[in-house]
């Protein structure tokens, strides 16, 4: 069965995706990296960064102590705590961009 497009923002279901991979760690180790690896594909994917050159790891890795938080709460309750991770994911994007290594600080 194929599946039907998913009308979404982008930014969301990359944040769900990582968030879910991350709470349901279904490999026996490296659960985060393939989490934020896939929210780094779905945002190539959905047209947010197409050539992938902002950093939202880096992001994640700035804001670690919210991630961790916003994580273990989206793990908890994803209902309730599905908030608090995407405004955290939001966050993070903003904080990648901001790092972009085509980012022209001299321009900013």
């Amino acid at each position: 069965m194929l599946a039907r497009p998913v009308d979404v923002s982008a930014i969301a279901l990359a944040g769900w995706a990582h968030a879910e991979v991350a709470a349901l760690a279904p490999f026996g180790s490296g659960n985060g990296l393939v989490a934020r690896g896939l929210e780094r594909l779905v945002l190539v994917a959905r047209g947010v960064d197409p050539t992938s050159v902002t950093v939202p790891e880096a992001g994640h890795l700035a804001l670690s102590d919210g991630y961790r938080a916003a994580l273990a709460s989206y793990s908890s309750d994803p209902v309730d705590g599905g908030v608090a991770w995407l405004l955290h994911v939001c966050d993070a994007l903003a904080a990648g961009a901001s790092i972009s290594p085509l980012l022209d600080s001299n321009n900013a």
